[in-house]
């Protein structure tokens, strides 16, 4: 068990999930945090994406910006931007 939670650990320093995107030089400790950081450099076709629920919105389907890449990040945009909206983020697939 001490093992295990120190490999953990170490993974946390070492990071050693490497970013292949040519001239970036990001580390994950783990598989998950390396695939969130995918977002950053863009979706791929075929990915799930979250938009604004209010059709006024640039982060709305068909919006001037991009959509979210997490529901977290689309949550907090509407309870920030839009405040009293109980609408959930709208689930949609990105294509280029």
């Amino acid at each position: 068990m001490f093992l295990i939670n120190c490999s953990k650990h170490l993974d946390s320093h070492i990071r050693p999930h490497r970013c292949r995107e040519p001239g970036c030089k990001f580390g994950a400790a783990t598989a998950k945090d390396l695939k969130r950081h995918a977002l950053s450099h863009g979706f791929i076709d075929g990915a799930k994406v979250y938009y604004c629920p209010s059709n006024d919105c640039d982060y709305s389907q068909g919006g001037k910006k991009p959509p979210f890449g997490r529901m977290d990040n689309a949550k907090r945009h509407i309870s920030q931007i839009h405040y009293g909206w109980a609408a959930e983020p709208v689930l949609g697939t990105y294509h280029k």
